[in-house]
């Protein structure tokens, strides 16, 4: 099969794998592989976007926006446009973002729970709502990124005893990585993540 996305997909799946590992200079070049084989692919351009220079970053966001009603493009155009400073535009870009994330949390809330809450906890500037859309992604799919993302609303929220359950959460797995067990016993060291 000629057909372009299930190339550009595999790319951006591994770049996710990258990304997950911490390896962020082999994921930017599988996310990159990924918009080069489909222009329009939001998902790769929002996780390649902090890798890029801001204007150009801006511009391909822009261009897909117009295509696109992915929440995640506006969001990643607010975190941009808040690391330049300009403030007034990273809040119009928020409240976009905001819309789009409780349009589709209302239809498909397992589906967008753990973006919307990447949201929140940064330029959406909702803590205790990230918090309980991070517990919710936990509860539906307990892998060590919901974990992870978990912990992280709990301590952006400043909810310690969250973050020490969130941390039991990681211990609880299957399976943990070094960096997991690292991230767990970091957030609440009595959480006893071995």
């Amino acid at each position: 099969d000629g057909a372009p996305l299930p190339y550009a997909w595999i790319c951006f799946q591994q770049g996710m794998i990258y990304a997950l590992a911490g390896d962020d200079v082999s994921a930017e070049s599988w996310f990159g592989s990924a918009v080069n084989i489909v222009p329009q692919y939001a998902h790769a351009a929002v996780h390649l976007a902090p890798a890029q220079a801001p204007e150009a970053a801006l511009a391909k966001l822009a261009e897909i926006a117009k295509t696109s009603d992915a929440p995640e493009v506006p969001h990643a155009r607010a975190e941009i446009l808040d690391r330049m400073n300009k403030k007034d535009e990273a809040k119009a870009a928020a409240a976009i973002a905001a819309k789009g994330y409780e349009t589709f949390l209302a239809k498909l809330p397992e589906a967008f729970s753990d973006h919307a809450a990447r949201f929140y906890l940064g330029v959406g500037n909702d803590p205790k709502k990230a918090l309980h859309l991070a517990r919710d992604n936990a509860k539906a799919r307990p892998t060590e990124d919901a974990m992870d993302l978990w912990m992280a609303t709990a301590a952006g929220a400043k909810e310690t005893t969250e973050a020490c359950t969130a941390s039991r959460g990681m211990k609880e797995l299957h399976y943990t990585s070094d960096r997991g067990r690292a991230l767990a016993n970091a957030s609440c060291p009595d959480a006893g993540v071995h």
